[in-house]
């Protein structure tokens, strides 16, 4: 386990700067519209993959449900020990004007997102 942890505070010594590169505006309840910006997946696997390859690890995602959640959980592993984040999403909630595979697909999307932020450490 210390390799793995060794390992991964080289990797995130070499991550690259991660900008807020998406953005979206949501109605809210009360009828009240605003907008936000924030960092996409594709960031940041672009900016931490590569330097967590040089390393000689390897991050993926497993999900599940269980009751009224869908659990995300982002894994780094070096092929002998391996560190862990899940991010529990509520099922409930999803936007009326998504279908449900679409909503899933959002759901997936955001709690790898968050788990893989916790796990590298990413603000």
């Amino acid at each position: 386990m210390k390799e793995l942890i060794q390992a991964l505070a080289a990797a995130r010594l070499n991550f690259h700067a991660i900008g807020r590169d998406g953005s979206a505006s949501v109605v809210s309840k009360t009828g009240k519209s605003f907008a936000y910006s924030y960092i996409t997946l594709d960031a940041i696997v672009a900016a931490t993959f590569p330097a967590l390859a040089a390393q000689g690890l390897h991050c993926y995602w497993t999900n599940k449900l269980a009751d009224k959640f869908l659990v995300v959980t982002a894994h780094v592993t070096n092929g002998e020990n391996e560190l862990f984040s899940e991010a529990w999403l509520p099922l409930a909630g999803t936007a009326e004007a998504q279908n449900p595979a679409q909503a899933m697909g959002s759901l997936l999307t955001y709690g790898r997102r968050y788990s893989v932020s916790c796990l590298l450490g990413i603000a």
